[in-house]
Order: C-alpha cells, then sequence, then structure tokens
C-alpha cells in the first residue's frame, strides 16, 4: 500500500508587528494543539519563531513581565519536545533592530529576509540556530536544527539564503508552497511558477524554485497548496451565509465541518487589528466586498493548506488532493508537509475532527520533520533533480 508520511508543522509566533497576547494566542494554543496530538497520537512539528524570543530576552532586563514571558516560553518549547513534539526553526528578520517602547514592540518595515545583506542574514540565522540548539540540548544531548520555514514564505530567489542554511547544518527547507505570490513593500516573492510544487527535490541554490540538476546539500520539501476551484467558491459561499447569522444559531457540526478555527477569535487575544492578515490583504488588492465574478476568480488560486484556515470538509478534500497526486507521482511513500498558525484559531473542533481522520486512516503516517529529514538522507523518499 502506497503511505504518505504527513508532517504536521504550525508556525509558532506572535503576529507579523509584534503584536498580540502571547500567553493566549501562543502559550494557550500551542498546548491545546499538543493535547490533541498527544489524544490521538500524532507528532506535531513547531517551527518557532526564535527572533521575537532573543528580543523579549534582551527587553527582558529591562521590562521584568518580558522575561517572565520569555521563561514561559523556554519552559513550554523544552516540555513540547520532552513530549515527542519536534521543535524546529522560524526566523522572522523584521524582528532585527525591534524596539520596545510605551508597551508596544517596533519592528523593522523589510520581512524579507532575501532583502538582507549576506552578513546580516548570517547572523540572524545562526544566532537564532545556535540559541534553540542551546535550550534544547540541555536535556535532549542529541537535539539538532535541521529543518527551516522562512518568515512569511520568503526564501527565492536569492544567493545567499540556501547557501547560508546549508553552512549551518540545516537540511531541509520547508518554506515554497505553489502560488504564494505577493508584491508589497514589506517584500516581494512570487510562487505561481515553481519547477516541483509536490515532491522533495535539490533546489538551484540561488533560486529555490527552479530544480538542480544535481545532488545539492539541502533538500526542499514543499509545503503542500490546493488549487480550489468551484470547491473554494461554494465553501467560501457558506461562510458568507454562516457569518449573518448569531453563533448561537448555527449547531455544532456547522462550526467543526464548514467553519475553519480561525473564524472564532481568540479572546483576550490583546491584538486590536492583525496587522499580517490586514496588510497583507489590502496592499494585494483585496477588499471586503468582491463582485462575484472576482470572487469566483480568487477561488480558482491555489491556497496554502493551512489547517488554521480550512475547514474539516476542506482538510478532508486536501487529503484527497494528497492521495491524487501521490498516485499521479507513481511513488510508493511521500512526504507532505501541512502548515497551521495557532495564533489564528479560536476553535479547535476542526482540528479535533481532522486528528480523529487521521488516527483512523490506515495509508497515513504522521511523523516530525525530524523524522521526515532523517527519511530523506536515508533514501526512503525520491528526490528530484532537473
Amino acid at each position: 500500500m502506497a503511505r504518505i508520511h504527513l508532517v504536521l508543522t504550525d508556525d509558532w509566533e506572535l503576529f507579523g508587528d509584534g503584536s498580540g497576547n502571547m500567553r493566549r494566542i501562543q502559550f494557550d494554543t500551542m498546548k491545546q494543539l499538543a493535547d490533541l496530538y498527544d489524544r490521538f497520537g500524532l507528532k506535531g512539528t513547531f517551527n518557532v519563531e526564535v527572533m521575537q524570543q532573543l528580543y523579549h530576552l534582551d527587553y527582558g532586563q529591562r521590562y521584568p513581565h518580558l522575561l517572565a514571558l520569555a521563561h514561559e516560553w523556554e519552559s513550554l518549547v523544552q516540555d513540547i519536545y520532552a513530549r515527542g513534539h519536534d521543535v524546529q526553526l522560524h526566523v522572522h528578520p523584521q524582528w532585527h533592530q525591534a524596539r520596545y517602547e510605551d508597551g508596544q514592540w517596533s519592528l523593522n518595515p523589510r520581512w524579507s529576509i532575501l532583502d538582507y545583506s549576506y552578513a546580516d542574514a548570517l547572523h540572524m540565522l545562526e544566532t537564532c540556530k545556535d540559541y534553540l540548539e542551546a535550550l534544547l540540548s540541555r536535556s535532549h544531548p542529541d537535539y539538532q536544527c535541521v529543518a527551516f520555514r522562512s518568515g512569511a514564505w520568503f526564501v527565492a530567489p536569492g544567493d545567499h539564503i540556501l547557501p547560508i542554511l546549508s553552512t549551518l547544518g540545516i537540511r531541509c527547507d520547508m518554506s515554497l508552497a505553489k502560488g504564494l505570490y505577493t508584491q508589497l513593500e514589506l517584500g516581494k516573492l512570487d510562487y505561481r511558477d515553481i519547477d516541483e510544487p509536490f515532491l522533495p527535490f535539490y533546489p538551484q541554490m540561488h533560486d529555490a524554485r527552479r530544480l538542480a540538476d544535481r545532488q545539492q546539500p539541502i533538500v526542499c520539501v514543499p509545503t503542500h497548496s490546493r488549487r480550489w476551484g468551484i470547491e473554494g467558491a461554494g465553501f467560501s459561499l457558506v461562510r458568507k451565509i454562516a457569518k449573518r447569522l448569531p453563533a448561537r444559531l448555527l449547531p455544532d457540526v456547522w462550526h467543526a465541518s464548514f467553519l475553519p478555527p480561525n473564524a472564532t477569535a481568540i479572546r483576550d487575544s490583546g491584538v486590536v487589528k492583525d496587522y499580517y492578515r490586514q496588510t497583507w490583504g489590502q496592499k494585494t488588492g483585496r477588499v471586503s466586498r468582491l463582485s462575484k465574478a472576482a470572487a469566483f476568480l480568487k477561488s480558482q488560486s491555489n491556497r496554502v493548506s493551512d489547517l488554521s484556515s480550512l475547514s474539516y470538509l476542506e482538510m478532508k478534500l486536501v487529503m484527497r488532493d494528497i492521495r491524487q497526486r501521490m498516485r499521479a507521482s507513481g511513488q510508493s511513500v511521500v512526504p507532505v508537509i501541512l502548515a497551521n498558525h495557532t495564533k489564528n484559531i479560536g476553535d479547535f473542533r476542526p482540528i479535533e475532527k481532522f486528528c480523529e481522520y487521521l488516527a483512523r486512516a490506515s495509508d497515513i503516517e504522521v511523523m516530525t520533520s525530524r523524522e521526515m529529514v532523517k527519511n530523506l538522507y536515508s533514501g526512503q523518499y525520491m528526490i528530484r533533480s532537473a
């Protein structure tokens, strides 16, 4: 039987401008997600944003409440890893030279690590990796940081990011997802055309979107995305109807099956506005009232398979798409990465149903990114090249 090696990642962080109640949108949600995984015998991978942590430690010398948060962060990350889940590297460079004033963070306007010099990018990535390895090796001496997801997905094209990652011992990058596209002042990326959107591959070291013609020191495993078509338009319509109804009138099956986890806001999140989503949305041309034609065209586009933004029924369609593409590839075993952002999850019921579904599936093995990387380099998967 063909087998899917499914990696459930979560980008664990505050909002893009540094806002948010860390205990509510990070600590509480990580615990809830890990408890769900434990209940169903699954293992997750938490891509922890380390730059944020380093600046909390730094400013914590002057602001005790920031130091308390940093210590809680460390304790929780150590506990999650001890429970058998994985912890890997995630870096948002807008934290570079961050300032804390009047109870708020002021971050760098450059969100793309591609826009930083080799020296600055190397310093950020090396410092973050060294910190994470030092933290977890206290109780797990064999811990290594082997996988990476770039902040806001920025990884290509760029002459120095992949070489830096490979120099630092990162074996796998998870930052590509077909269909992502944006042209913002914060950073630019275009993944509408990538050579391999599904299988592991050796990338050209100056442009991870392109296949190399030989083995390289790092492997890219794309994060799954799917073209939704008419199904996407249908789910969009259902959500619009649901938004017009009081939540108490919707039966539990609606919340769990038709609405995504992020349809319910996290209470006491401490966020007046979600800078990340508002900025990303407004400047890519999305508006609050779309015409029917525009809404349909939007539904045709690729969407990253992010559990926080998918209803349970959409999650099942994602798995159907994975099975179809796996059969088309002719491979007997394939690693597949799904994304998640617990900072956006106010309702875990859809993810709970999905965990139950995964636990029952005979052709799916949920594993950590560390296990996936081990399999990559032991020859269990075909790795594409040009």
